[in-house]
């Protein structure tokens, strides 16, 4: 059957198939990149503080001395051991606010 615009009923339809592939095809690479830029950033910071802690101490693994980092902050004082590892600021990343806290 053919219409006032010269095309068949089929092909508006194949058309607007098509049309939502597209759609759906681009929104689910708008958020393929929002993840992949998440995570690369994730990683850069990581590998940032794995290298140079906020103090620019070098420091041989991040997940080693975190929980004295969190100790150190919660509680305002540095273990002995850790003299050289300690806190001077922590990164924080929200929706409003990114950035070193002293």
């Amino acid at each position: 059957m053919e219409n006032g615009h010269g095309c068949d009923d089929y092909s508006i339809l194949v058309a607007i198939i098509v049309t939502m592939v597209i759609i759906v095809a681009m929104v689910i690479t708008l958020f393929m990149i929002q993840i992949m830029t998440t995570l690369w950033m994730t990683w850069v910071i990581t590998s940032i503080l794995s290298v140079v802690d906020v103090s620019g101490h070098q420091r041989d693994d991040l997940c080693r001395y975190s929980d004295h980092y969190l100790d150190d902050l919660l509680h305002g004082h540095n273990n002995d051991d850790h003299d050289n590892y300690r806190v001077t600021g922590v990164f924080l990343q929200t929706n409003g606010y990114e950035g070193w806290i002293q």
